[in-house]
């Protein structure tokens, strides 16, 4: 159990809690109702994607795929970020050789476990995959990291019965090691003994006064409150790593990042490039100038991407700016880069879209890129353009349609620098966040690479 002041610790961050409003704020500060609602809401959807592919109607590509879309537009448990669908991706491609031995593990682990046991035993089974193909691959930022499983487990376990089982977040166990009850062990598997039965204590701590004992969603919010609390540092005292773990980004919903990261764009950017922003904020030269000048900007930073860029803008007929390709991923992006000063808003521009994915995917696809994504470049964005996204990703041949702010492209290319950043790096990242995305998010990724 806890000491003294860890419980009265406990029952403060709860009574905070319990006298709020109970919104929650998201890492971009912005706000949302009633999140419990919204995923009693969605979990029937995602029980059923999750039963086609236990019971066998599902392929484990259709269901990777479906869970990504679904939480894409429902990113209400933290799925979309490193240790959810990075996850995810990263080890289909690293079972890709032997796909019927990864469909069988994941089936045992995914299904809804017998008690703690089970599931400690279920994460021990796919944490060991794991670490055989972490062992072995030269970077291991490529490979399905074992720190990752407990994580992806405990979400899939809650989508099946939210009652028993606690997600485990990195945000919670940053929580549990501000107030001192946290100490991680040497495997996944006694980590996530751990995190279940301190949770359990901290239901009977808070139930013990008389009053009903919180759900393992409440204890999610009221301690994730509490990392957001003003003051709080956003950076766990983090240094203890399980043996053979690389340090595993944050998978919680709703992490704060730092507003500004330890890089300076000045270090990294050739002075060309370090001036757009600037230029797509620019109200004073004619938009088709500015506009043709921007375009080539944004793909010489895609260049510097490592990226083989074609341009195919301006007097080049109805066409997007460019295409950028990584053969070595066998992926491509069609790239709209958009210089508008007060936002990019849709318009009628979706028809114009529509048109460039049915003429360059085949043409990509016939060229050996089995991945093809759509990317919008703009200083900022009057639209989320969701339903967009989702309508293109499901009728059109495109795999993601992303929104990258300019100045998070920048930030991109520094990091890149800095971190000798690989494409396959790059595109997994991409691929991974919600819209738009933002400097913060390239921060919140890269910074601490």
């Amino acid at each position: 159990m806890f000491g003294e002041e860890q419980q009265r610790k406990i029952l403060d961050i709860w009574r905070d809690y319990s006298r709020s409003d109970k919104t929650i704020i998201d890492a971009k500060g912005n706000a949302v109702p009633d999140i419990d609602s919204q995923r009693e809401e969605a979990l029937p959807a995602l029980r059923g994607l999750l039963n086609d592919f236990l019971g066998g109607s599902m392929e484990i590509g259709s269901f990777k795929s479906s869970i990504d879309s679904f939480n894409k537009r429902n990113n209400l448990w933290g799925f979309t970020a490193t240790k959810g669908q990075m996850f995810f991706n990263q080890l289909a491609k690293a079972g890709a050789s032997d796909l019927a031995a990864l469909v069988g593990i994941l089936k045992s682990a995914l299904a809804l476990p017998q008690g703690l046991d089970g599931a400690l035993a279920k994460v021990e089974e796919l944490a060991a995959y794991c670490k055989v193909h972490f062992d072995k691959a030269a970077d291991k930022r490529t490979a399905p990291n074992p720190g990752s499983v407990c994580y992806f487990l405990s979400y899939f376990w809650q989508v099946q019965d939210r009652l028993a089982w606690p997600i485990m977040y990195s945000s919670l166990i940053e929580a549990l090691d501000a107030l001192g009850v946290w100490e991680p062990s040497e495997s996944p598997r006694a980590d996530y003994e751990r995190f279940y039965r301190v949770n359990a204590d901290i239901e009977e701590l808070i139930g013990s006064g008389g009053g009903a004992k919180p759900s393992h969603w409440e204890i999610e919010h009221a301690f994730w409150r509490f990392i957001r609390r003003p003051g709080a540092s956003t950076r766990p005292s983090q240094p203890r790593q399980g043996r053979g773990q690389a340090p595993a980004p944050e998978a919680a919903p709703v992490r704060p990042t730092p507003a500004e990261g330890s890089i300076v764009l000045a270090d990294y950017l050739i002075p060309r490039i370090a001036g757009l922003v600037e230029l797509g904020a620019d109200t004073e030269n004619s938009g088709a100038r500015k506009g043709y000048i921007f375009e080539q900007m944004t793909a010489e930073a895609f260049q510097l991407l490592d990226f083989e860029t074609t341009s195919l803008g301006q007097g080049r007929g109805r066409n997007p700016d460019f295409i950028a390709r990584s053969r070595e991923e066998s992926s491509a992006f069609i790239v709209d880069a958009k210089a508008y000063s007060e936002g990019y808003s849709l318009g009628r521009d979706d028809r114009a879209m529509r048109e460039y994915i049915a003429t360059h995917c085949p043409r990509l696809r016939s060229d050996g890129y089995k991945k093809v994504g759509f990317i919008v470049v703009s200083n900022s964005f009057k639209d989320d353009l969701e339903d967009l996204a989702v309508e293109l990703t499901w009728e059109t041949d495109i795999k993601r349609f992303i929104l990258l702010e300019t100045e998070a492209l920048l930030y991109l290319l520094a990091y890149k620098t800095r971190n000798r950043l690989r494409a396959s790096d790059i595109i997994a990242f991409l691929v991974s966040m919600t819209n738009p995305i933002g400097k913060a998010d390239i921060i919140g990724k890269f910074d601490d690479w």
